[in-house]
């Protein structure tokens, strides 16, 4: 019995020294300054179509953790880390004022790095924006720096001691080697699987997997499903899932946020329900 003792205690020596090591390296990675892996928008068109890049904004979930005004709210409040979804407006308290320019932008939206090189928690979906064609990205670039000066001073983002060792396990790091950001609207815009093959790469796959085969939802939410099935429904019953949140008489949980869907075009839903239907079939 004292010999079990005594190496659950110098297992507990060893693990307490661990993650003091972890918190080091994770307060250092904190602090870290990276370079922008690829090309960035540097300047937009002479006109742009404001309200196409509000319903982008929209549809891709800018608005679902930024607010409607883009005034942020507190994302997340827990003993490792103080996530705030700030306000991108240029009100008080608002980071737009940080942001020389689309480059700034981009850099923020596509590779989850700031204007001052330090890097984004992941709670920023970029990988998603990733995605995004220059086009379409442009627009909601737009969207976001004429968007009115809202006042709402948060605090920043905290890592806090007990996420210093989580972030010493480099989760935090922007993606270092990932290719350029695709340039133009590829495939276009049409009622086609190509086509909601993009769209689902720039919404669903952040709950849902790259697969779309389900699993955990980000921040601890209910499991998400496999879409494999959903493709199969009728087009009307798909449609109903998505922009009201019930599925073949069945009301969604609120995590899925058909609210943001609702401002898909029907070309849109068209093209993803096709998509859909070509993948495995899994749980509704």
């Amino acid at each position: 019995m004292r010999k079990l003792i005594k190496i659950l205690g110098v297992a507990g020596i060893l693990a307490t020294l661990f993650l003091i090591a972890m918190g080091f390296r994770g307060r250092s990675i904190a602090a870290s300054v990276y370079e922008t892996p690829g090309r960035l928008l540097e300047s937009l068109p002479d006109s742009v179509d404001l309200a196409e890049g509000a319903r982008l904004a929209t549809t891709t979930g800018c608005h679902g953790c930024h607010g409607k005004d883009l005034s942020g709210e507190i994302f997340i409040d827990a003993p490792p880390f103080l996530v705030v979804a700030p306000n991108l407006t240029s009100g008080a308290g608002g980071v737009a004022g940080a942001y020389r320019g689309p480059a700034d932008w981009d850099r923020a939206i596509r590779y989850r790095i700031r204007p001052d090189g330090r890097g984004l928690l992941p709670m920023m979906p970029s990988e998603n924006y990733h995605r995004m064609s220059d086009e379409e990205l442009t627009k909601i670039i737009a969207y976001l720096m004429a968007a009115p000066a809202v006042a709402n001073d948060l605090p920043q983002t905290q890592l806090r001691a007990m996420g210093l060792p989580i972030a010493g396990f480099g989760v935090l790091h922007p993606r270092r080697e990932q290719a350029d950001a695709p340039s133009g609207p590829t495939p276009p815009p049409s009622p086609t699987a190509d086509y909601g093959a993009y769209l689902s790469g720039l919404t669903c796959v952040e709950c849902h997997g790259d697969d779309l085969q389900g699993g955990p939802t980000p921040g601890g939410g209910p499991k998400a499903p496999a879409l494999g099935s959903a493709g199969r429904w009728p087009f009307d019953a798909f449609v109903t899932a998505m922009r009201e949140g019930v599925a073949l008489g069945r009301t969604l949980d609120p995590v899925m946020p058909f609210e943001d869907f609702e401002a898909m075009t029907d070309l849109e839903l068209e093209a993803l329900h096709r998509y859909l239907a070509t993948l495995e079939l899994g749980a509704p």
